[in-house]
């Protein structure tokens, strides 16, 4: 059965702009590093917004596999849209918070369904940007002041490596009041050739992140990948590579077919691959068949 075809929510790839130069980041990935210039430059059109059948699911994750939601000039009308509908739980963003003023945060906040997740990894400017490069952290902490005080709902998201694997509790303090997600960095890629390391407590972070006895996480969690082309995709790592390296076959777009039938294509019978001893290459580089 393809647990895709029910969906549960969506995760939007809105824009392939971004600010920061994460070095885990698909952006910095040396898998695709050399493709790079093959991305495409855009952001997902208002239209395929409209085109896309939110009537179907619970919630929504704006979240980029190579941009920052925030980059997009259409956020706000984005998610209000989103909003729009009563059966829309949720909208949760997740954004290195490097990016726009403190006004524009403070606007931001009226929109009653949206959570966002704000990237701080440091206690100061030079551990925070060891991972976060070409962002601010007092800009994060003054955007973040801003959304909350207008009543915006927020959470602190921490990617533990070994250089700030003892300043978890110091960084989850800079904002006491809001959840703090702390999760070790879950693979080894980009580390050496930027001067970071897995933490100490895990040699190969699979083991503690859950993926290493999952059969496939976005399958459990019925979670959906749609990208800036309308392009509908089973994860972000099938994302990265179809942005990339080179366009997957018989991908359907919500541009011009409805979501059934897409889920009707042949291309998802690709994914069930996962259940053999010879998986498709996404399932066998990235999850649970690779390791």
């Amino acid at each position: 059965m393809n647990p895709w075809k029910n969906p549960k929510r969506y995760w939007l790839d809105i824009t392939t702009y971004c600010n920061a130069e994460c070095p885990q980041c698909a952006r910095s990935d040396y898998r695709y590093h050399a493709h790079i210039n093959e991305v495409e430059p855009m952001h997902m059109d208002m239209d395929t917004v409209t085109n896309i059948d939110f009537t179907i699911v619970e919630s929504v994750i704006i979240c980029g596999t190579y941009g920052d939601p925030i980059m997009h000039p259409h956020i706000k009308e984005i998610v209000g849209f989103i909003s729009s509908f009563d059966n829309i739980e949720k909208i949760h963003i997740d954004t290195n918070g490097s990016i726009r003023n403190t006004n524009w945060w403070k606007r931001f906040a009226v929109y009653k369904k949206l959570r966002v997740a704000f990237a701080i990894d440091g206690v100061n400017q030079e551990m925070h940007e060891r991972y976060r490069v070409g962002t601010n952290l007092e800009k994060v902490k003054s955007n973040i002041k801003s959304f909350t005080e207008a009543g915006g709902k927020a959470e602190i998201k921490t990617i533990k490596f070994k250089h700030n694997e003892d300043y978890i509790e110091e960084i989850g303090n800079i904002f006491p009041d809001l959840q703090h997600n702390h999760v070790p960095t879950y693979h080894e890629i980009g580390l050496k050739e930027n001067n970071l390391e897995m933490p100490t407590d895990v040699s190969r972070s699979y083991e503690v992140s859950g993926l290493k006895n999952k059969d496939c996480w976005w399958g459990d969690e019925k979670m959906v990948v749609i990208n800036s082309h309308g392009r509908v995709l089973p994860c972000c790592y099938m994302n990265a590579y179809d942005q990339t390296i080179n366009r997957l076959d018989g991908v359907g777009n919500i541009n011009e077919n409805t979501f059934d039938e897409i889920m009707d294509q042949p291309f998802w019978d690709f994914i069930k691959s996962w259940e053999t001893n010879n998986p498709n290459h996404s399932c066998k580089n990235n999850c649970n068949k690779g390791l």
